[in-house]
């Protein structure tokens, strides 16, 4: 089996740019669950942690995991990747999900989150795109709140 499971919370077109190596969406996560061992570790990210700590909420919750984690985001993944993972040959690479070779490409969602390490480049979405992302992602978070509501997770 896994040693861990990478969950990227991100929309499709962020996980376009890059995502860990070996990381599922989250629906393909939901989607095998049930075929991976509960007591694998499950970490889940996006680009600075708010909503993967809302979708780890919601997943240890439906899915009473043994160990489900949220990363703080692939923002500060960039810096820690660069200052100690980098030397680690277990550490997931950040890659092109089309071509799976590490890249220095990294969405932030948009300008005002481009605090990625200096060796990297941000790439984020146009002005309209943006306000419709982030209508998008505020719909997402107001259903995943009331999704741990009702699932009984108060954290």
């Amino acid at each position: 089996g896994r040693e861990k499971v990478l969950v990227d919370c991100r929309t499709e077109p962020e996980r376009s740019i890059s995502m860990l190596q070996g990381a599922l969406s989250l629906q393909e996560f939901e989607e095998q669950e049930s075929t991976i061992p509960k007591e694998t570790p499950v970490i889940t990210y996006c680009t600075i942690g708010y909503r993967s700590s809302m979708d780890a909420q919601y997943l240890q919750a439906k899915y009473n995991r043994d160990l489900l984690l949220s990363l703080d985001g692939l923002v500060s993944y960039t810096h820690a990747f660069e200052k100690a993972a980098s030397s680690s040959k277990d550490a997931p690479k950040i890659v092109d999900p089309r071509t799976g070779q590490t890249t220095k490409i990294v969405h932030t969602f948009g300008s005002i989150w481009n605090c990625v390490d200096d060796s990297y480049t941000a790439k984020h979405f146009h002005s309209l795109a943006f306000m419709g992302r982030m209508m998008q992602v505020g719909c997402k978070l107001s259903v995943r709140t009331v999704q741990n509501v009702l699932f009984g997770c108060t954290r």
